[in-house]
C-alpha cells in the first residue's frame, strides 16, 4: 500500500504547482484579454424578429467582470455598413434614468434617443455609447454618468442629466472592433468594451444590469436589444418613448477555466515524469 500512496502523492505534489501556474496565467487582464476569451462568457441572443435590416442586426450578447474590468462585447448579423449607434446601459447602484426622467425634450437618454427603462425595475447609472460609421468606422465614444445630482425638470435639457467622457480615442485600451466599411462592407461585426472599475469611478458590484441596443441617428429609437423585450415596439422613429421592462442581469464572477486539453497535457507529463523518476530509481538500485 505504501509503494502505491508514495506515487500518488508525488503526481499531485508535481501537478498542483503546475495547475496553480497555469490558473494565474489564465486570469483576465485587460482589452487583449477579452478579445481573445469573450466567445466563453455569452449571456444572451438577440430576437430574430427585431434589427433595423442589413446594417443594423445584433446577435449576441457577451459580458464578464472581476475585480479590475467591466468586460462587454456585442457581435452582430449585419452583412451591410449603415450609420447607426451601439450602446450599453448599466444599472449597477440604486437610483439612475429611468421613464421618469422627463426633460424639455421628453424622456431621452443620454444620446437623445427615445429609450428608457421602467423605473419600478431599474435605474440607468452609465451609458456607453459609440457612433458606427458606414464610411470610417467608430468616429465617436463615450461614457454617459447619471448626474445624480440633476434636478428633474421639464424645463431641463436632457444633457444637463448626465456627465460626458468621450473615450474616443482610446480604442486599443476602452474598446476595440472589427469592421469593413464602404458601400460594399458588411459593417460591424464585434466590439469589445473593457473599462476599469476606477474609470467609472464605483468599486465591483456583485450584480448589475446591462442592456445592450443599437440605435438610429439623433432622436431616434432602438431597432434591435440584447437581451429582447416582448414589451418595447422597436423602430428607427417610435410614437413614443421605448421603456425597456427587460434588462440581463449578471451575478458574481466565475473563475477562468483551465482548457481541457492544457489540463490533459499537464496530467501525463506528471505521470510521466513520476514513472520516469522510479524506473531510474528502481534501475539505481
Amino acid at each position: 500500500m505504501r509503494k502505491i500512496i508514495l506515487p500518488v502523492f508525488l503526481i499531485i505534489a508535481l501537478i498542483l504547482p503546475l495547475s496553480i501556474l497555469v490558473a494565474v496565467a489564465q486570469t483576465t487582464g485587460g482589452l487583449t484579454w477579452w478579445e481573445s476569451n469573450y466567445k466563453n462568457y455569452y449571456v444572451a441572443s438577440a430576437s430574430t424578429t427585431t434589427g433595423g435590416g442589413a446594417g443594423a442586426k445584433l446577435n449576441n450578447l457577451y459580458v464578464y467582470a472581476d475585480s479590475n474590468y467591466l468586460y462587454l462585447a456585442v457581435d452582430t448579423n449585419n452583412t451591410a455598413s449603415w450609420n447607426v449607434a451601439y450602446g450599453f446601459l448599466l444599472d449597477v447602484v440604486p437610483g439612475g434614468y429611468n421613464n421618469t426622467a422627463i426633460s424639455a425634450q421628453g424622456v431621452r437618454d443620454a444620446w437623445g434617443r427615445y429609450i428608457t427603462v421602467n423605473g419600478t425595475k431599474y435605474g440607468v447609472d452609465y451609458e456607453i455609447y459609440f457612433w458606427y460609421d458606414q464610411n470610417s468606422g467608430i468616429t465617436k465614444a463615450e461614457i454617459c454618468k447619471w448626474n445624480a445630482s440633476a434636478t428633474i425638470s421639464s424645463s431641463s435639457n436632457f444633457w444637463d442629466y448626465w456627465i460626458y467622457t468621450d473615450v474616443t480615442s482610446q480604442r486599443g485600451s476602452l474598446y476595440d472592433y472589427t469592421a469593413t466599411t464602404g458601400s460594399s462592407g458588411t459593417g460591424l461585426q464585434v466590439l469589445w468594451v473593457a473599462i476599469p472599475w476606477s474609470t467609472l469611478g464605483i468599486s465591483p458590484p456583485s450584480s448589475f444590469y446591462v442592456l445592450a441596443v443599437l440605435t438610429g441617428g439623433d432622436n431616434s429609437g432602438s431597432v434591435d436589444s440584447i437581451p429582447y423585450d416582448p414589451t418595447v415596439t422597436y423602430g428607427w422613429s417610435p410614437s413614443t418613448t421605448q421603456v425597456y421592462n427587460t434588462m440581463y442581469q449578471y451575478s458574481a464572477p466565475t473563475p477562468v477555466p483551465i482548457p481541457e486539453p492544457l489540463t490533459v497535457t499537464l496530467l501525463i507529463a506528471g505521470v510521466a515524469a513520476v514513472f520516469t523518476f522510479y524506473t531510474l530509481r528502481r534501475k539505481n538500485h
